[in-house]
């Protein structure tokens, strides 16, 4: 499916860890430190042991892949989530790493990425519930798309979280 913003398609692509390219793997490991590390100065260990069994959506930016005078075409990931199975990390399926490179937000690009992750939530583990851990300040973003604040808040490498659950 193609997202359109002004000029920009966007690719998306779901892929299983051993689906992922060197590239693939490479590019979706700098955007998460790039928006969780650097932007938001959370000090943590992102590449964690889930991402071997998790699901990784990674959206690319397709009109810039636009080779110029022979020079190979760039797609970088400007918006990517991963999804973690039911009894890998939890009980539920976990949405996790979700992230819009920042020139990207604000067109609802957000939005959309959570749909996917809950399109493919629908279609991989129709019965489980569906978790993730919210940074505080996104709580009303989440709560849209039905999930629920659950537990207390706490801190997460140096930022607020709150659990949140979407019940099936």
């Amino acid at each position: 499916m193609t997202y359109q913003r002004s000029e920009t398609k966007l690719s998306w692509q779901w892929f299983n860890y051993s689906e992922l390219s060197v590239k693939d793997l490479h590019d979706l490991l700098a955007i998460r430190q790039l928006v969780f590390i650097v932007e938001q100065a959370s000090i943590y260990l992102d590449a964690d042991a889930f991402d071997k069994n998790s699901q990784h959506l990674c959206v690319r930016d397709v009109f810039s892949s636009r080779g110029v005078e022979g020079v190979k075409a760039v797609e970088p990931i400007i918006a990517y989530a991963r999804l973690i199975p039911p009894k890998i990390k939890a009980q539920e399926v976990i949405i996790g790493r979700i992230l819009v490179e920042k020139s990207y937000r604000g067109d609802g690009l957000g939005s959309r990425l959570v749909e996917y992750c809950l399109d493919q939530c629908n279609a991989l583990f129709p019965t489980f519930n569906i978790r993730l851990s919210a940074q505080c300040h996104l709580v009303s973003f989440y709560s849209k798309f039905g999930f629920k604040t659950i537990g207390k808040r706490y801190g997460d490498g140096g930022i607020i979280h709150i659990d949140m659950i979407f019940k099936r």
